[in-house]
């Protein structure tokens, strides 16, 4: 399990070669001596990986939970990959990184998928007003869908499952800013209602749409972070800090999701009858 905020500086820092093997070494599942345990393959951008221990909390003894996350805007689908698919041009290195993580995670999915698996996709929102996020031109937009596609048809193609988590919400200053005083905590809150309109409408779309293939699921976590209509910098109901900045949950934040995230997959039957 490896997290990528790692140093794509340069071709001397970190090759190609490098960098699949760094893919690689995160996505083996420990299968136990039998070779039959069930797994779970999170991937997707830094979002996934503020996610991990939440989601590891959540699957503890019931799956081997291998993950994966990307930054630099990039993931499983991103502008900066799917500019590629789009447009065939070389755009520069973290580009090329970014094709290079994205084709190691394609390879590693075909080799590792079995039966019962569970592939999980988690990335910041798909929010238009945002550079180097989830959005872009209409071409690239649609790729990103094609692309998701692609891996429906791969995961499916398996006898596996495949589940799409939804974004929290991205608070207007960083969280720490907001315990200075009731004013700056007043800084960062935002209304539930502009969440929904003007952050994740676009998740709402794209993954309610691809979540009527069988084998696809769909989880909103943007509601759990937010109460009273009213998200802020903190966990619902308590003092605790839930962003480390304004989009990144904190490791405690991401604990306390662990129930919710347990519950989906026991509901969804995506645990069997573990």
């Amino acid at each position: 399990m490896a997290e990528s905020e790692a140093e794509w500086i340069g071709d001397d820092v970190w090759g190609e070669e490098d960098e699949k093997a760094w893919v690689r070494s995160c996505l083996v599942p420990d299968r136990g001596e039998s070779g039959t345990r069930r797994a779970v393959f999170l991937i997707g951008d830094s979002h996934a990986g503020a996610i991990a221990p939440g989601l590891l909390a959540a699957l503890e003894g019931a799956a081997s939970v291998v993950w994966i996350a990307a930054g630099f805007g990039c993931g499983f689908v991103s502008p900066l990959f799917n500019r590629r698919v789009v447009a065939a041009e070389d755009d520069g290195f973290f580009e090329d990184a970014c094709r290079y993580f994205n084709d190691e995670v394609d390879a590693q999915l075909q080799a590792q998928l079995k039966p019962c698996d569970v592939v999980v996709i988690h990335h910041r929102e798909w929010t238009p007003a945002r550079t180097m996020k989830m959005q872009g031109d209409a071409d690239v937009r649609a790729s990103m869908i094609e692309r998701l596609r692609g891996l429906q048809r791969t995961v499916n193609a398996r006898g596996a499952k495949l589940v799409f988590l939804g974004d929290v919400p991205t608070i207007p200053a960083s969280g720490k800013r907001c315990a200075m005083s009731s004013a700056a905590e007043a800084e960062c809150e935002i209304s539930w209602s502009e969440v929904q309109a003007t952050q994740h409408a676009g998740e709402y779309e794209v993954y309610e749409m691809l979540a009527q293939t069988p084998g696809t699921y769909y989880l909103r976590l943007d509601s759990l972070m937010c109460a009273g209509g009213l998200c802020d910098a903190f966990i619902p109901g308590t003092s605790t800090f839930a962003y480390g900045d304004d989009n990144h949950l904190t490791t405690e934040a991401s604990i306390y999701l662990w129930p919710w995230l347990c519950a989906f997959f026991q509901d969804s039957g995506l645990l069997g009858t573990t």
